[in-house]
């Protein structure tokens, strides 16, 4: 009898612990895991980080892809180049890589180069009032077509019927690279402010070369990096000087 009171007994204290650990927690602020946060672990180790899976870089709405692809029908006669000046593509600029066998991936932009890119605007006077503070029409469409940036002069084509002259050849440290493949098209699309999944009314895209593929969009993070940084204009940062 005894020893079964005993038993009960621990039992008992064993549940009050439980409880008021429990107790306790629910004061406590709760991590994206669900753990509460220990903070006198956060002081003691301030190389902490919160294990929760990060917020996807690409999203891929559907919504948006009958327009963006009508967007970049037939751009490059329709738009014309903003400028007959080949460019280097920021960082950031990238599409979801594609679901392929690989023998070998690098990302490091200082050996394979940054891309090299021509631009269009549908509303190109709208455009180039950006740098005065124009803000862009409702239906602006802009296309980025980028290409592979190879070592060396080429052939001078850089695989596209706008504007000519151009010039095709950009040099980094000294040396110089030409336009190879097409690689993707970068677009934004901007629709009315209030239209759900958009950054105020702009859409961001990202499309196979051919244009007939949207491989992201609506908010893609990639994107907004950039195009909403405090040197911008309606997402917008307009020609930048030679």
């Amino acid at each position: 009898m005894r020893r079964t009171a005993i038993i009960a007994g621990i039992l008992l204290l064993t549940l009050a612990a439980c409880g008021g650990e429990d107790a306790a927690n629910e004061d406590k602020p709760v991590a994206a895991n669900g753990y509460p946060i220990d903070f006198n672990e956060l002081q003691q180790d301030p190389t902490f980080e919160d294990e929760s899976p990060a917020e996807p870089a690409f999203v891929n709405d559907k919504r948006f892809h009958a327009a963006l692809i009508k967007g970049v029908e037939n751009y490059a006669e329709a738009y014309g180049n903003l400028d007959d000046v080949m460019r280097w593509a920021p960082g950031l600029c990238r599409r979801p890589p594609t679901s392929t066998i690989r023998e070998s991936a690098s990302g490091d932009e200082g050996t394979h180069g940054k891309k090299l890119y021509w631009l269009y605007a549908k509303e190109r006077d709208a455009y180039l009032k950006v740098a005065t503070g124009a803000q862009q029409p409702v239906g602006q469409v802009l296309v980025k077509e980028a290409f592979v940036a190879e070592p060396g002069r080429g052939d001078g084509n850089p695989q596209h019927s706008g504007w000519k002259p151009l010039e095709t050849i950009v040099e980094r440290d000294g040396k110089p690279f030409h336009a190879g493949a097409k690689e993707s098209l970068y677009v934004l699309l901007k629709l009315d402010p209030k239209t759900d999944g958009t950054d105020e009314g702009w859409v961001y895209g990202t499309l196979t070369p051919d244009g007939k593929t949207v491989t992201s969009a609506g908010k893609v993070a990639t994107c907004m990096g950039c195009h909403t940084a405090e040197n911008t204009t309606d997402r917008m940062f307009g020609m930048a000087p030679r």
